[in-house]
């Protein structure tokens, strides 16, 4: 896992991420106070580079500002998306190796998040 050429992922940035993108976009839209919002939904520093990011993304609208959140915490997290076209249904997972029993068939997308920080954790 990673991004931006760098081989590693940073989990306990996205477990510090307590709301989705969606919800955290909704309560940027109505506060004024972009950090007191975006320090109580997640661990991720609120930079000078972050403030202009929501703020220039807030000032065209939900869809931009929604683009914004995610990407910091992508960014953040090095996670690398192989497309945009997510939808959090079900999907088939197929695994090799150690632990491989925990992800075969069908199953929901935050179920294998789970798994997979179990893992870490351990």
């Amino acid at each position: 896992m990673g991004a931006h050429g760098q081989y590693k992922w940073e989990a306990d940035v996205v477990h510090g991420v307590k709301a989705t993108a969606g919800t955290i976009t909704q309560h940027l839209l109505e506060s004024d106070d972009l950090k007191s919002v975006w320090n109580k939904y997640t661990s991720i520093a609120f930079t000078p580079e972050n403030k202009i990011k929501l703020e220039q993304a807030k000032s065209m609208g939900d869809k931009a500002l929604n683009l914004a959140v995610k990407s910091i915490i992508s960014d953040t997290s090095f996670t690398g998306w192989t497309t945009g076209g997510h939808t959090a249904v079900d999907v088939q997972v197929f695994a090799y190796g150690k632990g491989s029993e925990q992800f075969v068939g069908s199953q929901n997308n935050t179920d294998i998040a789970d798994k997979l920080i179990h893992f870490i954790e351990q």
